[in-house]
């Protein structure tokens, strides 16, 4: 596992994660297509750090498995993006 790697994707996506609690603040449900909005502002930088060629429909997927997989282990949840990162690094290799 490429740690380096995997600490920059936590940090893109606690940044997404912040960036859409602001966007999404007013709205009281929960956001179901919210890995596709998260795919949509990290893809640059998801490519540009794992060195891949994914799209937003193959990130957001990831996404989707990374969340039922964390949610099946039962992490703490201030752990998502930890987990997320090692996820998508480990799927991407």
């Amino acid at each position: 596992m490429n740690l380096p790697n995997q600490y920059s994707i936590a940090v893109v996506l606690r940044d997404v994660a912040q960036r859409h609690h602001r966007q999404f603040a007013d709205v009281h449900d929960e956001d179901l297509n919210w890995p596709e909005w998260y795919a949509e502002y990290m893809i640059e930088k998801v490519n540009f750090v794992l060195k891949t060629n994914l799209n937003t429909i193959d990130l957001a997927y990831l996404l989707t498995l990374a969340y039922k997989r964390f949610r099946q282990e039962q992490y703490e949840e201030d752990k998502w993006a930890d987990f997320f990162a090692a996820y998508l690094v480990k799927r991407s290799a």
